[in-house]
């Protein structure tokens, strides 16, 4: 996996100069997802570009992270560009299920969707139309 390759992932999530808000449990799990032995093949190469995200973040505290930000095992809507709706969930390797909507954060997508906010472009021409459900915003910490 080249740098190039690398700095343009990189450049989806902090292309607007501003770093990622994210909560620290988030942040601690993410990086202990990533030290696994067990990650497929093909989200391996996700997981340096991930952690490279980790070190410019704005880490928040739990009841600190607002309520419109993606967040991992946040429930969201995604618009498309030509009006779809699309009913996602960010989820940690062992937990995903695209075929339901469950998006791993080591895949491109799941990368473009952690800490973004509603209505903000994710890639292409996809926006997060609402976060239905955000574990902090519910005291959910599980």
């Amino acid at each position: 996996f080249s740098r190039n390759i690398i700095s343009r992932v990189v450049s989806l999530f902090v292309g607007d100069g501003m770093p990622i808000i994210m909560s620290e449990i988030d942040y601690y799990r993410i990086l202990i997802a990533a030290k696994q032995k067990d990650i497929r093949p093909y989200a391996k190469k996700y997981v340096r570009a991930i952690k490279r995200i980790l070190k410019c973040a704005d880490i928040k505290a739990l009841r600190n992270v607002p309520r419109n930000i993606v967040t991992m095992n946040s429930e969201l809507t995604v618009r498309t560009g030509s009006g779809r709706i699309i009913q996602l969930k960010l989820v940690y390797p062992g937990q995903a299920d695209r075929a339901n909507g469950r998006i791993s954060i080591f895949s491109r997508l799941g990368m473009c969707l952690l800490g973004k906010r509603e209505g903000e472009k994710i890639k292409n021409n996809y926006f997060i139309e609402e976060v239905v459900y955000q574990p902090e915003a519910n005291n959910d910490f599980s």
